[in-house]
Protein backbone atom coordinates (compact mmCIF):
# COMPACT_ATOMS: atom_id res chain seq x y z
CA UNK A 1 0.00 0.00 0.00
CA UNK A 2 3.15 2.24 0.55
CA UNK A 3 3.90 1.36 -3.16
CA UNK A 4 7.33 -0.21 -2.11
CA UNK A 5 8.47 -2.97 -4.17
CA UNK A 6 7.94 -6.30 -2.46
CA UNK A 7 10.79 -9.09 -2.01
CA UNK A 8 10.79 -12.41 -3.98
CA UNK A 9 7.90 -14.72 -2.31
CA UNK A 10 5.70 -11.53 -1.34
CA UNK A 11 2.07 -11.36 -2.66
CA UNK A 12 1.51 -7.52 -3.50
CA UNK A 13 -0.43 -5.20 -5.95
CA UNK A 14 0.57 -5.26 -9.48
CA UNK A 15 1.57 -2.23 -11.38
CA UNK A 16 2.67 -1.77 -15.09
CA UNK A 17 4.22 0.55 -16.97
CA UNK A 18 6.43 1.43 -19.89
CA UNK A 19 5.93 2.48 -23.32
CA UNK A 20 3.04 0.54 -23.87
CA UNK A 21 1.00 1.90 -21.22
CA UNK A 22 -2.35 3.31 -22.46
CA UNK A 23 -3.19 7.07 -21.99
CA UNK A 24 -6.17 6.74 -19.94
CA UNK A 25 -9.88 5.24 -20.22
CA UNK A 26 -12.42 7.44 -22.28
CA UNK A 27 -14.52 9.51 -20.97
CA UNK A 28 -13.52 8.07 -17.34
CA UNK A 29 -12.15 10.78 -15.18
CA UNK A 30 -12.99 8.78 -12.19
CA UNK A 31 -11.47 5.56 -12.76
CA UNK A 32 -8.31 7.93 -14.32
CA UNK A 33 -7.41 9.08 -10.82
CA UNK A 34 -7.34 6.15 -8.81
CA UNK A 35 -6.25 3.91 -12.01
CA UNK A 36 -2.92 5.33 -13.18
CA UNK A 37 -0.53 7.30 -10.58
CA UNK A 38 3.10 8.60 -11.31
CA UNK A 39 5.93 6.20 -10.76
CA UNK A 40 7.28 6.91 -7.94
CA UNK A 41 10.01 5.58 -8.57
CA UNK A 42 10.73 6.99 -11.75
CA UNK A 43 9.81 10.64 -11.70
CA UNK A 44 7.95 11.50 -15.44
CA UNK A 45 6.43 8.15 -15.29
CA UNK A 46 3.07 6.58 -15.07
CA UNK A 47 1.97 3.42 -13.57
CA UNK A 48 -1.55 1.61 -13.83
CA UNK A 49 -2.94 0.18 -10.71
CA UNK A 50 -4.03 -3.61 -12.27
CA UNK A 51 -5.92 -4.67 -8.78
CA UNK A 52 -4.32 -8.07 -9.29
CA UNK A 53 -2.55 -9.55 -6.28
CA UNK A 54 0.86 -11.29 -7.63
CA UNK A 55 3.99 -12.73 -6.33
CA UNK A 56 7.62 -12.46 -7.61
CA UNK A 57 9.09 -15.86 -8.08
CA UNK A 58 12.78 -17.13 -7.81
CA UNK A 59 12.92 -17.54 -11.52
CA UNK A 60 11.43 -13.85 -11.94
CA UNK A 61 7.72 -15.12 -13.04
CA UNK A 62 4.82 -13.82 -11.48
CA UNK A 63 2.47 -15.95 -9.52
CA UNK A 64 -1.07 -14.34 -10.00
CA UNK A 65 -3.30 -14.53 -6.67
CA UNK A 66 -6.60 -13.19 -7.56
CA UNK A 67 -7.90 -9.73 -7.10
CA UNK A 68 -7.56 -7.44 -4.64
CA UNK A 69 -11.11 -6.08 -4.71
CA UNK A 70 -12.14 -9.85 -4.13
CA UNK A 71 -10.59 -10.07 -1.10
CA UNK A 72 -12.43 -9.81 2.44
CA UNK A 73 -11.50 -9.93 6.44
CA UNK A 74 -13.50 -12.51 8.00
CA UNK A 75 -12.81 -13.10 11.61
CA UNK A 76 -9.63 -11.74 11.23
CA UNK A 77 -8.67 -13.66 8.05
CA UNK A 78 -8.21 -12.12 4.82
CA UNK A 79 -10.18 -14.26 2.45
CA UNK A 80 -9.83 -14.69 -1.42
CA UNK A 81 -13.60 -15.15 -2.48
CA UNK A 82 -12.54 -16.22 -6.05
CA UNK A 83 -10.12 -19.37 -4.11
CA UNK A 84 -13.24 -20.17 -2.32
CA UNK A 85 -15.92 -20.45 -6.15
CA UNK A 86 -13.03 -22.15 -7.32
CA UNK A 87 -13.56 -25.22 -4.92
CA UNK A 88 -17.02 -25.42 -5.12
CA UNK A 89 -17.17 -24.96 -9.05
CA UNK A 90 -14.95 -28.09 -9.23
CA UNK A 91 -18.32 -30.45 -7.75
CA UNK A 92 -20.04 -32.26 -9.77
CA UNK A 93 -23.10 -30.84 -10.87
CA UNK A 94 -21.99 -27.19 -10.34
CA UNK A 95 -22.03 -25.26 -12.94
CA UNK A 96 -20.71 -21.48 -11.59
CA UNK A 97 -20.28 -20.27 -8.14
CA UNK A 98 -20.06 -16.79 -6.68
CA UNK A 99 -19.39 -16.15 -2.88
CA UNK A 100 -20.49 -12.87 -1.18
CA UNK A 101 -20.44 -11.46 2.28
CA UNK A 102 -23.34 -10.65 3.99
CA UNK A 103 -23.22 -8.41 6.75
CA UNK A 104 -24.76 -9.27 10.23
CA UNK A 105 -24.87 -7.56 13.63
CA UNK A 106 -22.02 -5.09 14.50
CA UNK A 107 -20.26 -4.93 11.33
CA UNK A 108 -19.33 -8.72 11.26
CA UNK A 109 -19.44 -10.38 7.93
CA UNK A 110 -20.35 -14.11 6.73
CA UNK A 111 -20.02 -15.55 3.59
CA UNK A 112 -23.05 -16.96 1.01
CA UNK A 113 -22.47 -19.57 -1.74
CA UNK A 114 -24.46 -18.89 -4.35
CA UNK A 115 -24.80 -22.04 -6.83
CA UNK A 116 -25.37 -22.38 -9.95
CA UNK A 117 -26.77 -26.20 -10.70
CA UNK A 118 -27.63 -28.42 -13.08
CA UNK A 119 -31.72 -29.00 -13.01
CA UNK A 120 -31.00 -32.59 -11.96
CA UNK A 121 -28.62 -31.86 -9.20
CA UNK A 122 -29.66 -33.97 -6.06
CA UNK A 123 -26.92 -32.60 -3.44
CA UNK A 124 -27.91 -30.40 -0.76
CA UNK A 125 -25.98 -27.65 1.84
CA UNK A 126 -24.27 -30.30 3.94
CA UNK A 127 -22.72 -32.49 0.92
CA UNK A 128 -21.07 -29.05 -0.38
CA UNK A 129 -20.30 -28.23 2.93
CA UNK A 130 -18.91 -31.75 3.58
CA UNK A 131 -16.90 -31.81 0.51
CA UNK A 132 -15.05 -28.36 0.59
CA UNK A 133 -14.04 -28.54 4.06
CA UNK A 134 -11.61 -31.12 3.12
CA UNK A 135 -9.68 -28.28 0.98
CA UNK A 136 -10.26 -25.43 2.94
CA UNK A 137 -9.96 -23.85 6.38
CA UNK A 138 -12.49 -23.29 8.54
CA UNK A 139 -13.00 -19.73 8.54
CA UNK A 140 -13.22 -19.60 4.33
CA UNK A 141 -16.02 -22.17 4.50
CA UNK A 142 -19.69 -20.52 4.16
CA UNK A 143 -22.43 -20.13 6.42
CA UNK A 144 -25.14 -20.26 4.21
CA UNK A 145 -25.94 -22.01 0.41
CA UNK A 146 -28.80 -20.57 -1.97
CA UNK A 147 -28.68 -22.93 -5.00
CA UNK A 148 -29.70 -21.60 -8.26
CA UNK A 149 -30.54 -22.91 -12.02
CA UNK A 150 -29.08 -20.15 -13.80
CA UNK A 151 -27.62 -16.65 -12.55
CA UNK A 152 -28.81 -12.57 -13.35
CA UNK A 153 -26.56 -11.52 -15.80
CA UNK A 154 -25.79 -7.75 -16.39
CA UNK A 155 -26.35 -6.70 -20.08
CA UNK A 156 -22.86 -7.31 -21.08
CA UNK A 157 -23.48 -11.05 -20.09
CA UNK A 158 -21.56 -11.12 -16.96
CA UNK A 159 -22.89 -12.66 -13.69
CA UNK A 160 -25.03 -9.27 -11.98
CA UNK A 161 -23.51 -10.08 -8.49
CA UNK A 162 -25.07 -7.16 -7.27
CA UNK A 163 -28.94 -8.85 -8.31
CA UNK A 164 -27.44 -11.98 -5.78
CA UNK A 165 -29.87 -10.94 -2.35
CA UNK A 166 -29.64 -13.24 0.54
CA UNK A 167 -31.39 -11.44 3.69
CA UNK A 168 -29.32 -12.05 6.68
CA UNK A 169 -32.52 -12.95 8.61
CA UNK A 170 -32.00 -16.33 6.72
CA UNK A 171 -28.83 -16.80 9.26
CA UNK A 172 -31.07 -17.37 12.44
CA UNK A 173 -33.20 -19.85 10.49
CA UNK A 174 -30.04 -22.22 9.67
CA UNK A 175 -29.39 -22.20 13.27
CA UNK A 176 -28.21 -25.73 14.30
CA UNK A 177 -30.72 -27.47 17.08
CA UNK A 178 -29.53 -27.55 20.50
CA UNK A 179 -29.37 -30.98 21.56
CA UNK A 180 -31.60 -32.21 24.49
CA UNK A 181 -28.66 -34.11 25.78
CA UNK A 182 -26.63 -30.85 26.35
CA UNK A 183 -25.28 -30.50 30.32
CA UNK A 184 -26.30 -26.85 31.76
CA UNK A 185 -22.39 -26.39 31.91
CA UNK A 186 -22.31 -27.34 28.12
CA UNK A 187 -25.20 -24.63 27.52
CA UNK A 188 -23.93 -22.02 29.53
CA UNK A 189 -20.28 -22.38 27.53
CA UNK A 190 -22.38 -22.39 24.23
CA UNK A 191 -23.76 -19.32 24.81
CA UNK A 192 -20.71 -17.95 25.67
CA UNK A 193 -19.28 -18.82 22.48
CA UNK A 194 -22.22 -17.57 20.66
CA UNK A 195 -22.11 -14.66 22.21
CA UNK A 196 -18.12 -14.27 21.41
CA UNK A 197 -18.42 -15.22 17.61
CA UNK A 198 -21.77 -13.55 17.18
CA UNK A 199 -23.11 -16.66 15.57
CA UNK A 200 -25.99 -19.40 17.18
CA UNK A 201 -24.93 -21.67 14.87
CA UNK A 202 -22.64 -23.66 17.40
CA UNK A 203 -22.52 -27.03 18.59
CA UNK A 204 -20.86 -28.93 21.33
CA UNK A 205 -19.15 -30.83 18.53
CA UNK A 206 -17.47 -28.43 16.52
CA UNK A 207 -14.15 -27.77 16.51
Amino acid sequence: KHLNYQPIGVIGELYVGGEGLSREYLHRDDLNKISFIENPHKPGERLYKTGDLVRWLPDGNLEFHGRIDNQIKIRGFRVELGEIESVISELDGVIETVIKPVKVQDGNYKLVAFIDVEKNYKGDARDVERAIKVKLPPYMVPSAYKFMHGFPKTINGKIDRKALIFDSREFENRQKHEPEWMTDTEKAIQKIWSETLKTGNISVTDN
